[in-house]
């Protein structure tokens, strides 16, 4: 379909669920690819491999002799990340020549972690009301 469409490569965007940010992309793809992308400041993930969509994805190009690559970054494992993905936005502007703006992705991990945390103080406020109900 890809190929029919004028494709000649995949670029796959991907997650690693962590505890912690580091602003690195990392990718994961064939030798010549993965070369292209280091030249560009993405190294390839240091161990592991890449399962899940994108790596079902990756096993597609492969076998369809398409050019495809995952870029991953370390991201927040219970909520939005926006900083996670201004950083594979960066990734991608740095390996494509492309000047996509991420601003608004890193203001929003203020607005998030505000959001997320009106919302845990009101959880908070219910679980009390509920919990002296049964007393």
């Amino acid at each position: 379909m890809g190929r029919k469409k004028g494709s000649h490569e995949i670029v796959i965007l991907d997650g690693v669920a962590s505890t912690t940010h580091d602003d690195k992309a990392f990718c994961a793809a064939e030798e010549d690819l993965c070369r292209i992308m280091e030249n560009n400041g993405i190294n390839m993930i240091p161990q592991g491999f890449v399962t899940g969509v994108a790596g079902g994805l990756l096993n597609e190009c492969l076998m369809r002799k398409i050019q495809g690559v995952t870029l991953l970054v370390k991201a927040n494992d219970k909520r939005p990340d926006p900083l996670a993905a201004a950083t594979l936005v960066d990734a991608v502007n740095r390996a494509y020549d492309m000047k996509i703006d991420t601003t608004d992705l890193r203001k929003g991990k203020k607005k998030i972690g505000a959001d997320f945390k009106e919302l845990s103080e009101k959880y908070t406020e219910h679980r009390k009301t509920d919990s002296s109900m049964y007393m």
